[in-house]
């Protein structure tokens, strides 16, 4: 409990400075079970897409509730095993919110560990649709740099 705390704390705190470019998970023998996904392709080779992208947009992409219930749906949801549990770090991914709110061209910008990392993708994966950028009225894609911190107490 202690160290899902401190995992939320360090992303709230790191969530702040990064811009934009729900039910719990049920068990298998204490491995989480996917995640039902939202998101049509991991890859941007398995999407279509003709637009352009804007690096600078008048409102960032976003959680469905903002920021704390990000938080609270990857307190939720993000699992590991006790094996995992002294490792610290921080793990950075990155991806596209698209007009209809899907996410693609999931990727990890930084790694940890091989189960962290495996872990935060999974769960970037079964994210609900987001709210998507409206730059001058229109629905438009962007990028978005999530870092998740992990970190024992």
């Amino acid at each position: 409990m202690k160290l899902r705390l401190g995992i939320l704390l360090l992303v709230l705190t790191c969530f702040m400075g990064v811009n934009a470019q729900t039910s719990k998970t049920a068990q298998n023998n204490g491995l989480p079970v996917p995640l039902p996904s939202s998101n049509k392709g991991d890859s941007i080779t398995e999407r279509e897409f003709t637009g352009k992208v804007f690096d600078v947009v008048d409102e960032n992409p976003h959680f469905p509730g903002g920021n704390g219930a990000m938080l609270d749906w990857l307190s939720k949801n993000i699992h590991y095993t006790s094996g995992c549990a002294s490792i610290q770090g921080r793990v950075v991914v990155s991806f596209f919110v698209e007009p209809d709110g899907s996410l693609s061209d999931i990727e990890l910008v930084q790694k940890v560990d091989p189960e962290l990392d495996k872990e935060v993708l999974r769960v970037v994966k079964a994210m609900p649709k987001w709210i998507p950028v409206i730059h001058n009225g229109q629905a438009i894609r962007a990028k978005y740099t999530l870092p998740i911190t992990f970190r024992s107490e």
